[in-house]
């Protein structure tokens, strides 16, 4: 469904476009590490690539946010393959050694804004839910 959302948005102009008629794709989605997430990602990209008009561009940038704690930060030798088996020795040593991040800050109103032509084809896109 991912896949053809984005191709739709791009048939339809849906994405940027420059001087050189050319357009310009970003998505930005939570990062994954499950087989079934993966392989979507991987079509997602695969189906863009292969839809991008001449001059035209995507960017997929992914974004860690499953865990409170991100797994660089976590102080075990081997990083997220050195967490111990049990619970309370992990609980013990992320306690003593790491901090919950802050939160990012609330965006300005219209900061999250869709380009007018993304809202206009809103409804064509919704189609592709179904």
């Amino acid at each position: 469904v991912l896949a053809r959302i984005a191709t739709a948005a791009i048939g339809t102009n849906g994405g940027n476009t420059d001087n050189d008629g050319g357009i310009h794709v970003r998505i930005v989605c939570q990062e994954e590490v499950c087989s079934e997430e993966l392989a979507t990602e991987k079509a997602v990209r695969s189906s863009l690539s292969r839809s991008m008009t001449k001059g035209g561009t995507f960017q997929m940038e992914t974004v860690w946010g499953s865990t409170l704690y991100d797994p660089d930060a976590l102080p075990f030798d081997s990083g997220v393959f050195g967490i111990p088996d049990t619970f309370t020795p992990f609980r013990n040593k992320v306690e003593k050694s790491c901090e919950i991040g802050k939160p990012l800050d609330v965006p300005a109103e219209g900061e999250l804004a869709l380009p007018k032509d993304a809202v206009d084809e809103s409804t064509r896109l919704g189609t592709f839910l179904a």
